[in-house]
């Protein structure tokens, strides 16, 4: 096996263990891709986060979505994956997972408020997208038509699509929104919640780079 591919391979199955620890995703919910050159590496349909070794990982093509390498099914929501690599070349890995404290926040409030400093930093665009059947086409269209302008996309009911430059990164952008969430989810049980004001992140935006 080609050692690039052998490389991947290894940091996904870390990847994996690491999501289910962060508890992002209970059972086998949720997918995690990564593109290299004409070949997107995608977890497998019906698997949990924390049962995935390399080998059950799955290669499909980004043209036409057919399985080169492995033995598994591709994940139900591959069309997704792929519809967002087609529409960015930058993208290198795909995370979709359903992180609960951003899931009841987002989709109560309409928003994930900023309660830290992290969130405008890091995630200077947040869209939103309504309900829409999960593993459609219809849906991999309306992430792939927002993922053109932005990182993340909250999916009403449903979860979270982020993606980023490594695999690593579109799990720390994953991490920084559940975050946010969390603090809001703690603050309403001791009081009002205090998310930072716009004077707050102008400030902590000129101070990040490229600020």
């Amino acid at each position: 096996m080609d050692a690039m591919v052998e490389r991947l391979l290894d940091e996904m199955e870390e990847m994996c263990r690491r999501i289910a620890r962060s508890s992002l995703v209970i059972g086998p919910g949720g997918n995690l891709s990564v593109r290299l050159g004409n070949m997107v590496i995608i977890t497998p349909t019906g698997y949990s986060f924390e049962s995935i070794r390399k080998e059950d990982l799955v290669g499909i093509d980004l043209t036409t979505g057919e399985r080169v390498m492995g033995r598994l099914k591709p994940s139900s929501e591959s069309h997704l994956h792929l519809a967002c690599y087609r529409v960015r070349d930058d993208i290198a890995s795909v995370l979709h997972t359903h992180p609960p404290y951003t899931v009841a926040v987002g989709t109560t409030l309409g928003r994930i408020p900023p309660m830290v400093a992290e969130m405008p930093v890091h995630i200077p665009k947040l869209e939103f997208l309504d309900y829409t059947t999960p593993m459609t086409k219809r849906l991999a269209d309306a992430v792939a038509q927002k993922i053109r302008t932005t990182d993340t996309v909250f999916l009403k009911k449903h979860g979270m699509v982020v993606v980023g430059k490594s695999i690593a990164d579109a799990y720390d952008k994953t991490l920084v929104i559940e975050e946010s969430a969390r603090i809001y989810v703690y603050a309403s049980m001791v009081g009002r919640p205090q998310e930072l004001t716009e004077d707050e992140i102008r400030d902590v935006m000129l101070l990040s780079p490229g600020g």
